[in-house]
């Protein structure tokens, strides 16, 4: 679930510790009314960083599942 104020949260978990992510760069390379595609890059406490690329279902006009 979500915080109460609406904003997103990203954590990374790795052999039982989990750290917060500090920066999240979201790239939206396609977005169409069916699907939306693009790249991460997240930034944790830790100084590691994970990156890659999602593709999601547009659900309704702009709610992203996936």
């Amino acid at each position: 679930p979500s915080p109460p104020d609406g904003k997103g949260e990203a954590h990374a978990c790795r052999a039982g510790v989990c750290v917060d992510a500090t920066l999240v760069i979201l790239t939206l390379s396609q977005f169409s009314a069916g699907a939306a595609s693009g790249s991460y890059e997240l930034h944790f406490t830790d100084g590691s960083v994970d990156t890659g690329a999602f593709v999601a279902d547009v659900c309704g006009n702009t709610t992203m599942c996936g």
